[in-house]
């Protein structure tokens, strides 16, 4: 089997589009090396249309603009990385059924634009020796123009643990959400909504020859913090893969939830 020649990528790129309705697209990537094994990245990108389709009632104009930066640093025996970002979106509600409404309806609708935020702060830990191996966190605003907003944190760890002669691999997990909107669909109260979710999940992975087993199961706790209900979920977290030909086809199958 012949291999695809390879691609070649590039450290920086812009693109730049421009279309009809005032439609504007293009993004910038830069990235750069401050010293061995230690990098820093950026991306910009927007999309937007000064609207303007001829017959539609309501205002059909749009954008999307985000930023996002990291920073990651390469060793040895570990790499790690820092990013966060920030996004801005603007849109409406496109159109009304005609001939049900008119011109006049479309006035006193007024304003149908809904704008949306969304800022996040990552990081990655990645541990080549010993029994710990890698840590993920993440957290994530998202608001609107129209009091909502919502909150979420999620963290991962991941390492060995080591059972007489043998290492079965470990993941806890912890994910955390909380948000709510200034008014329920049916009155002026506010509708808030929350919930936290902890799981762990061991695996043991044998091998022999050409087969490769994973034998895990995975356990997770979760609570409604509004309601105070709480639930507990075990899955199945099992796979197989046979190497059929080797680096040609491989068999692969498992079972998994969650």
């Amino acid at each position: 089997m012949d291999k695809a020649k390879k691609i070649k990528l590039f450290d920086n790129y812009a693109t730049l589009g421009v279309g009809t309705y005032t439609t504007i697209v293009g993004e910038v990537y830069l990235n750069h090396e401050l010293n061995s094994g230690e990098y820093i990245s950026a991306h910009v990108g927007h999309h937007s249309s000064g609207g303007g389709i001829e017959g539609v009632l309501l205002d059909d104009d749009f954008r999307d603009s985000k930023l996002d930066l990291n920073y990651s640093k390469r060793e040895s025996d570990y790499n790690w990385t820092i990013g966060g970002g920030f996004q801005l979106q603007a849109f409406n509600w496109y159109g009304l059924p005609q001939p049900l409404f008119n011109p006049f309806v479309a006035d006193t609708i007024g304003d149908v634009g809904h704008q949306f935020t969304n800022a996040h702060l990552s990081g990655d830990l990645n541990v080549f020796e010993g029994f710990f191996k890698s840590v993920n966190v993440l957290f994530r605003r998202f608001g609107d123009n129209q009091g909502s907003g919502e909150n979420r944190f999620t963290t991962k760890g991941t390492f060995d643990i080591p059972v007489q002669d043998e290492l079965v691999s470990m993941a806890l997990n912890l994910d955390f959400l909380s948000g709510g909107f200034d008014r329920s669909y049916l009155n002026e109260a506010a509708l808030n909504y929350g919930n936290f979710q902890l799981g762990i999940t061991p695996t043991y992975e044998l091998k022999q020859e050409d087969l490769t087993v994973d034998l895990g199961v995975s356990l997770s706790y979760l609570n409604d913090s509004e309601t105070g209900k709480n639930k507990f979920f075990i899955y199945p977290n099992i796979s197989a893969s046979y190497r059929l030909l080797e680096d040609v086809a491989i068999a692969f199958g498992g079972i998994k939830g969650g």
